[in-house]
This record gives structure tokens, sequence and C-alpha cells, in this order.
């Protein structure tokens, strides 16, 4: 797996990711639900603000993102060890693979929110693509729309 925020993946816009695939991981399920909501609900809404039809990552920003998992995730190598077997470390054998997650965000998840809301603070959406249908249809796909 390979995201951008644990979020995006690219080549499927308008899918969202929630809970898991490299982004903060917290055994408190709601506080993470809450922040990662209040994080797509500020992209949704801005996409609907300025006539956006389509969100997706940029290969670059994704590209960026995995590897600042990858590497962040030597921090938590002793959790990962020692930690009951799961699907967050790969069944108990980290050094084996991602497991389910494909890694995580490394510095851990109020680093990560923390991140997350600093990202949407610039008000670029810097690393997505934003496009509408308009500019991506096919021709003879505009008359439908």
């Amino acid at each position: 797996m390979a995201t951008f925020h644990g979020f995006f993946t690219r080549g499927f816009p308008n899918c969202f990711f929630m809970m898991g695939m490299q982004s903060g991981l917290t055994p408190n399920v709601p506080h993470a639900i809450n922040e990662q909501s209040q994080h797509l609900a500020y992209i949704v809404k801005h996409a609907l603000e300025h006539g956006v039809t389509t969100v997706e990552t940029s290969g670059d920003a994704q590209e960026d993102w995995v590897r600042g998992v990858h590497e962040a995730a030597q921090n938590a190598s002793q959790f990962q060890t020692t930690c009951t077997p799961g699907y967050y470390n790969n069944e108990g054998k980290p050094d084996e693979g991602d497991g389910w997650f494909g890694g995580m965000y490394g510095e851990g998840s109020e680093a990560f929110f923390q991140l997350l809301r600093d990202w949407r603070a610039s008000g670029d959406l810097p690393g997505l693509e934003l496009g509408s249908r308009a500019a991506t249809a096919h021709p003879d796909e505009t008359d439908a729309a």
C-alpha cells in the first residue's frame, strides 16, 4: 500500500482511506476518527467551494510520504518487535514486512494529527492534485454532464 498522509493513493481519485495505512496509529479510535474526519471534511469543503470534482495525490507526494513513513518507522522498531503480534506489526514479524498498515507514522499519533493541522493551515493543499469534471472529461462526456 502506498498513500499520501494515509488518506489518498495515486490512481484512485476521490477515494479516501481512514484508520490505518501509513497514518497515526492510536488505541483511542474515536479520537483518531475525529481527527481524520476533520481533515477529510476540510478537503471536501475546499473542493465544493472551489468547484473541484476530483481530489488525488500527486505521485511525488505519495512517494515522499511513503519514504518518510518507512524512515520514521525505525523509531518504532522496539514497539513493533515487543508488542503482541497483530495486523499492525506483521503478526510479530516487522522485519519481514510492514503489516496491514503499510507502515505507520513513526512520530506517533499526536504528531501525525498536528502535521495534518499544520498542513491544513498552509491553505494550499500541497501534495494534492485538484481537478474538475469539465477540465478532465472526454469531449463526448461534457454534453451529458
